[in-house]
């Protein structure tokens, strides 16, 4: 018996250099705004970044975010290769993005527990 189960996933940033040392965030949602102003959903105490340096948005399709640099003249620095104004990527579990002294560690890990608890729960359906 074939099922369509979505994995459940949790996936975050991690302030692992800068004035933020230690702030993590859980990401909800489909598009995640990063940046200095107090309207990000993920603010930085970085005086480099932009009030809205960079998103991320959910793809369905490709069950991952993607990065996207959409402010600042400042780059966004994935794994130490710049992101241009505009350019996007896929981000991967353990994926450093820099922006001036902050650096973010990405996690995207999948709750095997869950994933479990909900294949038995979709067998008793």
């Amino acid at each position: 018996m074939a099922t369509d189960l979505q994995l459940p996933i949790i996936c975050s940033l991690s302030v692992i250099a800068g004035t933020d040392l230690g702030k993590i965030f859980t990401l909800y949602g489909r598009v995640i705004i990063v940046g200095r102003s107090e309207h990000a959903d993920f603010q930085i105490n970085e005086i480099a970044a932009a009030p809205r340096q960079f998103e991320m948005r959910w793809s369905p399709e490709k069950y991952s975010y993607q990065i996207k640099h959409i402010g600042g003249v400042n780059d966004v620095i994935l794994n130490n290769l710049p992101l241009k104004f505009g350019q996007e990527a896929e981000l991967n579990d353990n994926d450093h993005i820099s922006i001036g002294g902050t650096v973010l560690l990405y996690k995207f890990t999948i709750d095997i527990a869950m994933a479990i608890s909900n294949a038995i729960a979709s067998t008793w359906k």
